[in-house]
């Protein structure tokens, strides 16, 4: 009976023994402490301000020969590097009144008069460029064309032309650094001679349009400056 217990006793002891032996090795721990991860930001503004405050552009009494032009200072004031696109949406162009010059005008183009809301031709003849400026002096001249857009006219069933051929483009612009900033130009002017232009259509000639045809007609458009990161 002793000689049982004994034996159990021995080996219980050493079972210890080798656990105790198992885990006794050398060991060293450091720790990198105060890990960060900070997101960094992109933030636009025009003019240094923010929608809804960004002012827009007005012009009335607008006649054959005008150029009309605009200049934004456009501020990446967030941390990443950004490349400026811009965009011009929601196009409207209206006939507000059709004077008598006017309607003769239009019945002589379509052979109807088309007064009315969503009937206006003014837009349709509009020369557009949107570029980056070196300057913000209005007068000087500019580099770095981001679009050109010169007027394609079309009978009225297919008119694709003047500002409608950017609508929806996004336009590349130039990369703005963090803390950075450029100047964006548009310039629109109404030929003082308007011309219907046809390039493209075989056997279609380009041909003098009435002047007359654009009275009293009014567009409006949204301008969409954006920012997006860099890779």
């Amino acid at each position: 009976m002793k000689k049982g217990l004994i034996l159990l006793m021995t080996i219980a002891l050493m079972t210890v023994m080798v656990g105790v032996g198992y885990a006794a090795v050398f060991n060293d721990t450091e720790t990198v402490a105060g890990n960060s991860f900070t997101a960094g930001s992109l933030d636009l503004k025009i003019d240094g301000l923010d929608n809804p405050e960004i002012d827009s552009i007005t012009v009335t009494n607008m006649k054959p020969g005008d150029t009309i032009t605009k200049v934004w200072k456009v501020e990446n004031v967030g941390t990443l590097d950004g490349q400026m696109k811009v965009k011009i949406e929601n196009i409207s162009s209206d006939d507000n009144a059709c004077t008598e010059p006017e309607n003769v005008a239009e019945v002589g183009e379509f052979g109807a008069a088309t007064c009315g809301v969503g009937q206006g031709e003014l837009g349709y003849f509009f020369r557009t460029k949107v570029f980056k400026s070196p300057s913000h002096n209005i007068h000087q001249s500019a580099s770095h064309c981001i679009k050109d857009i010169y007027h394609l006219g079309m009978p009225q069933a297919n008119f694709i032309g003047g500002i409608y051929r950017a609508e929806d483009q996004v336009l590349q612009g130039n990369v703005i650094p963090a803390n950075d900033y450029s100047w964006v130009k548009l310039q629109i002017s109404l030929d003082e001679n308007i011309w219907r232009r046809t390039k493209g259509w075989p056997g279609v000639p380009d041909y003098d349009v009435d002047d007359n045809l654009v009275q009293t007609d009014s567009v409006t458009f949204d301008i969409v400056f954006e920012l997006v990161q860099t890779p």
